[in-house]
């Protein structure tokens, strides 16, 4: 059975894969759907909250080389009750660009993000947090890669 990953975009677009004629038997193709998943959730440290609301974004990402984990890329939005500590250590992480930024992200405290959802069990993320890819406008609106050190 032959596989193609499809984008959840492009699938709408083309609809659903339809059987390839090829050399006189039929073959069927199979598309492999990778989407995002956006999920609420609270952020922890030493058991203490940080940040009552946190809007997470998990997806995968699709380039050729990386490893099943390494496509796994999880960001991270902090929204509502923001810690004081942790604001500070954001707006750093902001606030500097390329090396300075990764030195800094290497010195932060790791930051467990407990996910809700009514109808699953709570799931844990437990990571170091990256430097954001876009660097202006409020802190609320800035995406923060999550790098995870252990999946629970």
């Amino acid at each position: 059975m032959r596989y193609a990953v499809l984008d959840l975009h492009s699938f709408v677009r083309a609809g659903p894969p339809r059987a390839l004629k090829s050399g006189g038997g039929r073959r069927r193709l199979r598309a492999v759907l990778f989407e995002q998943r956006y999920r609420w959730g609270r952020a922890y440290r030493d058991g203490r909250l940080v940040c009552a609301r946190v809007h997470i974004t998990i997806g995968h990402d699709d380039r050729l080389g990386l490893t099943r984990h390494e496509r796994r890329y999880v960001l991270a939005r902090f929204q509502e009750r923001l810690d004081g500590s942790l604001r500070t250590e954001l707006a750093q992480l902001v606030h500097r660009r390329g090396a300075a930024a990764h030195r800094i992200a290497e010195t932060l405290e790791t930051i467990e993000i407990v996910l809700d959802d009514p109808h699953r069990e709570h799931e844990r993320l437990i990571g170091r947090l990256q430097p954001p890819q876009m660097r202006h406008g409020r802190l609320r609106d800035i995406e923060f890669g999550l790098r995870e050190l252990e999946l629970t």
